[in-house]
């Protein structure tokens, strides 16, 4: 046993290196379920400003028009399909690792988005979405007053 594997970590430990071990051998098996189209899931980043949440998604190769956004009791979902290119028959492809298929994330908002204030801009493969925040839910500063 490595100094590393002692002590209360030991479990989690075990389970880092289990699922190190499962992504290994998913990203080394070949074959043709290599080509079928399914579930993906693209990229996000998202983060918050004093008057913003943005997300940013990463949908390269996607057609603005492919993308459905909608928000609706305060669940934001973002849907849409990658197809595989039909330029070339699938038979010809000795390789494919790029998704293809349906997409679907769905995020909890809080209250305090403005659900009529909400603009998306695709550009360059990505989807940036800003999310305004209510007036009332914005952070301000409050004075402390002195005797």
């Amino acid at each position: 046993m490595t100094p590393a594997k002692r002590g209360p970590f030991k479990n989690l430990i075990d389970i880092q290196d289990k699922m190190n071990q499962l992504l290994e051998e998913g990203l080394t098996h070949s074959g043709s379920e290599e080509l079928r189209a399914g579930e993906w899931v693209p990229p996000v980043d998202i983060y918050e400003t004093p008057d913003n949440l943005v997300i940013y998604v990463e949908l390269p190769g996607l057609d603005p028009g492919d993308v459905i956004l909608e928000l609706k009791d305060n669940r934001l979902t973002l849907a849409g399909k990658r197809k595989f290119p039909s330029e070339t028959s699938r038979e010809n492809y000795l390789m494919a690792e790029r998704a293809h298929g349906s997409f679907r994330r769905s995020f909890s908002m809080s209250n305090n988005i403005d659900g009529e204030k909400i603009t998306a801009k695709f550009s360059d493969g990505i989807l940036e979405i800003n999310l305004a925040k209510k007036e009332e839910s914005k952070s301000r500063s409050i004075p402390v007053q002195t005797d």
